[in-house]
């Protein structure tokens, strides 16, 4: 028997990554006295003056940056996570 291949992945329309990009904005500005702004020209979330949260990309992909003290190591098995290379805290 023949194995199947995977279909290829269509690449997000501008319209499908603008979604996305709003859907995960409005979720983190969900969390009790978050707020955005945008140092570095990039969009941020921060709660107590602590960016919890990057937002950043182009049109066609979306990239976000978290701090994950606790979890980084189960995080960085995942196939479409990176570290960030700029050592964002401790854990990498």
């Amino acid at each position: 028997m023949a194995a199947r291949k995977k279909p290829a992945r269509k690449k997000p329309t501008r319209s499908g990554f603008r979604k996305r990009e709003a859907a995960l904005r409005r979720y983190a500005l969900g969390f009790p006295e978050a707020y955005e702004e945008f140092p570095w020209g990039e969009s941020v979330i921060k709660v107590n003056k602590k960016i919890f949260v990057f937002l950043h990309g182009d049109s066609q992909e979306l990239r976000v940056t978290t701090k994950l003290p606790q979890s980084h190591g189960a995080a960085i098995l995942a196939p479409f996570v990176k570290s960030t290379g700029y050592g964002l805290c401790k854990g990498g």
